[in-house]
């Protein structure tokens, strides 16, 4: 804790304490501990044994381990409640230690005594009975993967902290930062997390066990001093060996997921933690260090991570997790509405319990999609999977992008595998819930959701309930458009071909016009600033000269006090420009598009778009869906793709062309459409795809049977 008072204190306590050496003490005595504790009662359960009574020997051993007292080095007696209570003392200890920078890089170099620590210094046992443990356990590791980038917001119930927002926080931050040092706040402590760099080193560590890798039998201390004599897997017992420490820290974070004796502020933690070992973040520092030592890239790396998180039973913890904070969410919900009178200022700090719970669900939630957008469902056991719907529908609501992005990418996936697409489909959770996402402006958004749709419109429950709307239309030319299902509007439309060079002129007026006005802003912005600092000044002139008249201040004195004077009209400029830079913050960077890519991007939603058509007419038993597809406006936009002047892609072509097959196979579709749609295909069948035309010409080969089949029965 002195460490934290500040940076030259923290520097000093870390160059002149051997923490090293005492971690590997304190092992070696838990571990001495431990094992007289093991042998103290084997030996009373043999004893037990002897006398010839099994019953007896069930019943006095467990009490034996409970009242089991050794005597320590000094003589001291010593049990088991006393040994959990040195680990616990032990524990809390190491999260203060692993709050600061210089320790997190010391700890991380000796590697013997990091595999020590994470495999035998608590158990499963101690991590399941003990919530103190668990959270001191949960606290440390997430002290660990936590960088000085990520910021942890002062609990402040009083105003106006209440009322800002994280980006708020942080211009408040800058703003103080720039104030002289007499005026900014007292800083409550001093605390260095270390760069992002030395996180992913700890977050590698859990994920992969590369860190320790090779380590025999040796721990160096930051003095240089050598401790020998000991293997990693002697140390400090417990009666558990896992042979990589990474794998046993994982296993012990996820018994702490599923801990009976678990806090509710220890599933916060868990949430970060699971979140920081998961983030897209990782990339970034896999990249740099792929370019030196292996061709494997940072996204691959991560997404390893992340299949390597299912195969050590992630996934479940993740679950167990998420009900318990969903249920605590609830309750706490629950209980601020019911409080009244004298219990609504206690519901101050609940409301912010209520938010710390919130931020760790939709943590939780968005680890949960992350890695099921990368696995295969298959491999998730079959409970978990099917438990993992729901949470990804609750996601997608969510009002950040990313975060219906991933769940709309992690749904998707689940759609391609039986089991959960048939619960998707039947419940009709998945598809309305793609609807909705289809209404974000984010064009990403947009087209997972369509992806989603057409992995969904192969299950015949959706193809029915689209068919049962479709039924309100008579299905002859004419009709209102308004019986059109929009299902099959809102699909239709996403096939059309729009013109990206006519949107690019568009953004380029508007940019300029932006620029304009920007420009326009920022003069008015300094002009402001000039004036309020000329302001400013000509006053704090004016009272040096009413305080030398008044009190007949000497020079010196005098320009004492204009300097004082000078750095608070110092600190008031800086509190406008702060305030003009967050005005300029509200308008929207405008940058110049990439229309290649952004056209390979459209081709991607109408080929989703156009893919759910043909799942659905594919699965349509009664023609409604073809019927009502062949008569709405939009279906124009699907015979467009078949197109001699546009080079349309060759899988949207063969689906365009599935869809219309479909049509003109369909009894109830009337005969002018029918003629119509066969005379385009006609005219550009020497242009299809190879798969289109083998599409087209096996329809034709088909009705043509079904003609002779017709005549056949007339004849009979």
């Amino acid at each position: 804790m002195l460490a934290a008072h500040d940076d030259d204190t923290r520097c000093e306590i870390f160059e002149l304490v051997d923490f090293m050496s005492a971690l590997h003490a304190s092992f070696n005595l838990i571990k001495d501990l431990s094992r007289r504790l093991e042998v103290e009662e084997e030996n009373r359960k043999k004893n037990a044994l002897k006398k010839g009574s099994a019953s007896e020997a069930s019943h006095s051993f467990p009490n034996s381990a409970q009242n089991s007292v050794e005597k320590t080095q000094c003589g001291l007696p010593f049990d088991r409640d006393s040994l959990l209570k040195l680990k616990r003392a032990f524990l809390e200890s190491f999260v203060y230690l692993s709050i600061h920078k210089e320790f997190k890089e010391q700890f991380i170099e000796n590697k013997a005594v990091v595999k020590a620590f994470f495999t035998n210094l608590i158990t499963n046992h101690d991590i399941r009975t003990d919530g103190n443990i668990c959270y001191a356990y949960c606290t440390v590791v997430f002290n660990f993967f936590r960088s000085r980038d990520d910021k942890i917001r002062p609990r402040k119930k009083e105003y106006p902290y209440t009322e800002l927002c994280d980006e708020e926080m942080e211009a408040l931050e800058e703003f103080y930062k720039k104030m002289p040092q007499e005026s900014r706040p007292v800083a409550n402590g001093v605390v260095d997390a270390g760069d992002a760099q030395l996180a992913f080193e700890y977050r590698r560590f859990f994920a992969t066990d590369e860190s320790i890798a090779g380590t025999k039998g040796t721990a160096k201390s930051n003095n240089n001093i050598v401790v020998s004599g000991y293997k990693p897997q002697e140390l400090a017992g417990g009666g558990e060996h896992v042979s990589g420490a990474g794998e046993c820290a994982l296993e012990k974070l996820n018994q702490c997921a599923v801990s009976p004796a678990s806090s509710s502020q220890c599933r916060i933690t868990l949430g970060h933690i699971y979140q920081f070992l998961c983030s897209q973040k990782n990339a970034e520092f896999a990249d740099k260090e792929s370019s030196t030592t292996t061709t494997t890239s940072g996204a691959e790396l991560v997404n390893t991570w992340r299949r390597m998180l299912v195969q050590k039973g992630g996934v479940h913890a993740l679950l167990r997790l998420h009900d318990s904070i969903e249920k605590a969410c609830s309750l706490k919900s629950a209980n601020a509405l019911n409080t009244t009178g004298e219990g609504k200022d206690a519901g101050i700090g609940g409301g912010k319990s209520t938010m710390d719970d919130s931020k760790s669900l939709d943590a939780v939630r968005q680890t949960i999609a992350q890695i099921l957008i990368v696995t295969n469902p298959a491999v998730v056991n079959y409970h978990d999977i099917m438990d993992c719907v729901v949470p990804l529908i609750e996601l997608s609501k969510h009002n950040h992008e990313l975060l219906q992005f991933e769940a709309a990418m992690a749904l998707t996936n689940l759609a391609s595998f039986p089991v959960t697409q048939d619960k998707m489909a039947k419940e009709g959770h998945g598809w309305s819930c793609a609807i909705d996402l289809l209404f974000s402006e984010n064009e990403r958004i947009q087209r997972a959701a369509l992806e989603l749709m057409q992995n969904l419109a192969g299950h015949e429950a959706i193809a029915a309930k689209i068919a049962t709307k479709c039924q309100a239309h008579s299905g002859m030319p004419g009709e209102d458009e308004s019986k059109v299902p929009s299902d099959l509007k809102i699909l239709l439309s996403f096939c059309s071909q729009w013109s990206r060079a006519e949107q690019e002129e568009e953004f380029e007026k508007e940019k300029k016009e932006f620029e304009i006005k920007l420009k326009e802003q920022e003069v008015k912005f300094k002009k402001d600033e000039a004036e309020l600092e000329k302001s400013l000044l000509s006053q704090a002139e004016a009272e040096v000269k009413k305080q030398t008249s008044e009190k007949n201040l000497s020079k010196k004195q005098q320009e004492k006090l204009l300097n004082e004077l000078k750095e608070k009209v110092g600190a008031q400029v800086a509190q406008q420009k702060l305030m003009n830079a967050m005005e300029k913050s509200k308008l929207k960077s405008k940058q110049s598009w990439n229309r290649k890519e952004m056209e390979v991007e459209d081709v991607k939603t109408q080929m989703a778009a156009c893919g759910a058509l043909a799942c659905l007419t594919q699965n349509d038993e009664t023609g409604d869906i073809c019927k009502v597809i062949s008569l709405a406006d939009q279906f124009t936009y699907v015979v467009d793709l078949i197109s001699d002047e546009l080079k349309i892609d060759p899988g949207l072509q063969h689906r365009a062309v599935v869809v219309m097959v479909q049509v003109l196979a369909s009894d109830k579709v009337v005969p002018p459409v029918k003629f119509l749609v066969e005379k385009h295909l006609g005219e550009h069948i020497e242009t299809l795809c190879p798969p289109a035309r083998n599409t087209f010409e096996q329809f034709l080969q088909w009705r043509e049977k079904e003609e002779m089949t017709k005549e056949g029965v007339q004849l009979d």
